[in-house]
């Protein structure tokens, strides 16, 4: 019960937020099985941050690859911080 109810959570509030991403669906069901602690949440947060801060370097490093093309901050501003969009001059 603890592992649906876990993934389900997972997968709602990413969906609420507009940031699916079916993988951390995924860990959310290996670590609620339980035998983790957060240490090992530490660890997989980290191999994250290498991954995107590699793949960003190395796409960059390309004058034809931009990653990532869009960063998301207009969503969040617009839904949760009431920002409004700039005019086109």
């Amino acid at each position: 019960m603890r592992q649906a109810l876990g993934t389900a959570l997972a997968i709602f509030l990413m969906a609420r937020l507009g940031v699916t991403h079916p993988p951390a669906g995924a860990a959310a069901l290996i670590f609620s099985g339980g035998g983790y602690n957060w240490a090992h949440v530490g660890i997989m947060l980290a191999g994250n941050v290498l991954a995107i801060f590699l793949s960003s370097i190395f796409n960059n490093a390309n004058q034809k690859r931009q990653y990532p093309t869009f960063w998301g901050f207009g969503y969040w501003c617009h839904h949760f911080l009431g920002c409004k969009k700039k005019k086109s001059e």
